[in-house]
């Protein structure tokens, strides 16, 4: 999960939203919640969310890897991909209704990872799919995807954990 996130930066259809640096050291621990408010144009999406530990400019690290440049590294803390059409349950596909709000909310991988001070969080949210027109069929693990109708996402997002953890050493 370290792999640099920045290759995102820019990019239209990513959503991004990220904190001020702060100003102490911030640990998590535990299971964190994605919320999505969602709308689509489409009967069904994949959802991508990531959370992202944003170095300083001017970072030096204990130990220097080759190739790594460390002033504002994206480091990828959790992600996770979830198909719109399975948000209710694993095993029963279900459509979006075209342009109707409906809740998509996933659990992310645990985490134990501290921001330390001066870094930013950073929340992306990336809709793989979005630039494809998908329908469920009725084998739910069909999709037809048609690329050349564009389709409209729109969203609103929040984490919830169930731990929150701060101490020093």
């Amino acid at each position: 999960m370290s792999e640099d996130q920045r290759f995102a930066e820019g990019r239209p259809d990513v959503l991004t939203f990220t904190t001020e640096a702060l100003t102490e050291d911030l640990t998590l621990a535990g299971e964190i919640m994605a919320k999505l408010n969602i709308a689509s144009s489409s009967t069904d999406a994949d959802f991508a969310v990531k959370l992202i530990d944003i170095y300083p400019e001017d970072f030096k690290p204990a130990e220097k890897k080759d190739g790594v440049i460390y002033g504002n590294y994206h480091q990828m803390v959790r992600s996770e991909i979830m198909p719109a059409r399975f948000r209710n349950s694993r095993e029963k596909a279900e459509a979006l209704i075209p342009n109707q709000k409906t809740a998509v909310n996933f659990r992310l991988q645990d985490v134990v990872h501290t921001f330390k001070k001066d870094t930013r969080s950073r929340s992306r949210f990336l809709p793989p799919g979005s630039l494809c027109s998908r329908s469920i069929r009725r084998n739910s693990w069909t999709i037809r995807i048609s690329p050349r109708k564009k389709i409209t996402q729109k969203l609103s997002l929040r984490y919830l954990m169930t731990v929150r953890l701060k101490w020093k050493f």
